[in-house]
């Protein structure tokens, strides 16, 4: 990146520039989003239903997969779970 590109440089490295000034940090999105979703089969299936359009209302049947960044070279997913036999995989 060149000077004019770069984030802000009091920015923590996982900072992202927004904009004249503004700065986000990304891990706090990604916390966000694993929070609200994550943790809750309910939410989860809300989000599902809505992204794909359908009314399931089992919560029971999803299970959730999630991938660590331990487990595959330091990437991972912020939402992933199944639900029959189908993977459903969520990114901020």
């Amino acid at each position: 990146m060149d000077e004019k590109t770069q984030p802000n440089s009091t920015a923590p490295p996982d900072a992202e520039s927004q904009g004249e000034g503004v700065t986000v940090n990304r891990q706090h999105k990604d916390r966000v989003i694993r929070k609200i979703f994550g943790e809750s089969k309910e939410n989860a299936l809300s989000l599902y239903n809505a992204v794909n359009d359908r009314a399931y209302t089992n919560a029971d049947d999803l299970e959730f997969n999630t991938i660590g960044d331990s487990l595959y070279m330091g990437m991972r997913n912020d939402i992933s779970f199944l639900l029959g036999m189908e993977v459903n995989l969520y990114e901020h």
